[in-house]
């Protein structure tokens, strides 16, 4: 925050950072928020901040932040912006105290001695306001804090929030979900480019820069795919490369974290994966420029060529070609994704020959019904029911006049033949027609 730069428009931007930073599950203790809202306040806020810090044990955000705005209030009310509450030594405190009696102010004077006592840190010599341990903790707190800025064009297209941490990603691109668009400041990752102006940038150090261009850039992906980033804004002074999450999320994409892995997934597949380093998310991928970007482009267009040219041959047989040296100006036969191939080379998957072989008789036996047949027979019969034993392979025929006489004709094969063999009946086989459930 800068002099002059209105302080409630501060607090509701801190607070935004803070609702972004819980938004990637990543949680910053009240008292710690606290910490950092004071240490963000400009030089003239620095006895406000010092009497806030003063015999406080702990700091609570909501307490911070209303003796902030009452005291922004007070400033206001009073016509003077370099009005604000003071601290003052024990003696500055005497001889304010002057015009009192002097033992009121002994009396004064030696508690305040007594109680030279750090509430932070509990020794005593110090107050809590100049404890170095405090002050080495706020200082620890900004370095670790995450700086971030809303970017907002003159166009009012949306917002990009920008994230730096302490950490050095400049040759890194960051997920975030802040970003309404992709940014990069590297104008030498572009493998398109065309000049863009008017997109005004405020910085986390309160500087502005400006958004001079839009292109595509490739990024070979932790799968070794090339995947291209599209429309991506380039800002020279940011620090790192941006990917934008909301513009995924527009395109269809899905995120899942786990274990300190963001993925975006597009449909079953998953085209990103980003570790997570301190309380961002790094891509998982690599920059391809200058003549890599050059000889992929090329190679892929060969090996394309050659793909139709040799009427979608498979991938294995290409590179047996490549082997053998046939396949001219093709670097590599990495193949993507063929729609035509999988609709025209698909086939229907034959059933697998079962094979059984019975051990005994009656362990398997097959039946089936025929009929019903256009001439009846003498006896009035039109279907006719087999028992075939897949063991001895020998048949019985029963002449039906109705094919509700199956499950009977069945019931009396099965008797006699028991009888007769002293086996029992293991398997019934059919084709499952409904003949031995029909009335």
């Amino acid at each position: 925050m800068s002099d002059g730069t209105d302080l409630l428009e501060h607090m509701n931007f801190f607070n935004k950072l803070i609702s972004q930073l819980r938004s990637v599950d990543v949680k910053v203790e009240e008292e710690d928020q606290a910490l950092i809202l004071l240490s963000s306040l400009p030089k003239s806020f620095d006895h406000l901040v010092t009497t806030i810090l003063y015999g406080k044990d702990t700091l609570k955000m909501e307490e911070v932040k209303y003796t902030l705005l009452s005291n922004e209030a007070r400033t206001k009310s009073s016509g003077s912006s370099s009005e604000s509450l003071m601290v003052k030594s024990s003696g500055q405190d005497r001889g304010r105290q002057k015009h009192k009696s002097g033992k009121q102010n002994r009396s004064r004077s030696k508690s305040r001695v007594k109680d030279n006592t750090c509430h932070y840190c509990k020794e005593e010599g110090h107050w809590k306001a100049d404890c170095p341990k405090l002050k080495e903790k706020i200082k620890r707190k900004q370095k670790e804090h995450v700086e971030a800025s809303v970017v907002s064009d003159s166009e009012k297209e949306g917002e990009v929030l920008t994230v730096s941490s302490g950490m050095d990603f400049s040759d890194d691109w960051i997920l975030v979900y802040g970003c309404s668009y992709h940014m990069c400041p590297h104008r030498e990752w572009f493998e398109s480019y065309a000049s863009h102006d008017g997109r005004i940038v405020p910085m986390g150090n309160n500087n502005e820069c400006r958004a001079v261009g839009i292109g595509n850039i490739k990024i070979k992906m932790f799968d070794g795919v090339i995947r291209i980033l599209t429309e991506v804004r380039h800002v020279p002074e940011l620090r790192n490369g941006l990917i934008s999450l909301g513009t995924l999320d527009a395109s269809g994409c899905t995120f899942h974290g786990a274990n300190g892995i963001l993925k975006v997934s597009k449909g079953a597949l998953t085209v990103m994966k980003g570790e997570r380093t301190g309380t961002l998310y790094r891509l998982h991928g690599k920059i391809v420029t200058g003549n890599a970007a050059i000889t992929s482009s090329s190679d892929n267009d060969a090996t394309l060529l050659w793909y139709a040219r040799l009427g979608h041959m498979s991938e294995r047989g290409m590179l047996e070609l490549h082997k053998k040296k046939l396949l001219k100006d093709v670097q590599s036969c990495k193949l993507d994704f063929c729609e035509c191939c999988v609709l025209g080379k698909q086939c229907r998957v034959k059933f697998v020959t079962s094979r059984h072989r019975s051990k005994d008789i009656l362990e398997y036996v097959h039946s089936d019904v025929w009929g019903a047949a256009p001439v009846t027979s003498l006896g009035g019969a039109r279907y006719f029911v087999t028992f075939i034993d897949d063991f001895s392979r020998k048949v019985w025929v029963y002449f039906l006049k109705h094919k509700s006489e199956v499950f009977e004709k069945f019931k009396d094969w099965k008797t006699n033949v028991e009888k007769q063999t002293g086996k029992h009946v293991k398997v019934l086989r059919t084709d499952n027609g409904g003949e031995y459930t029909s009335k």
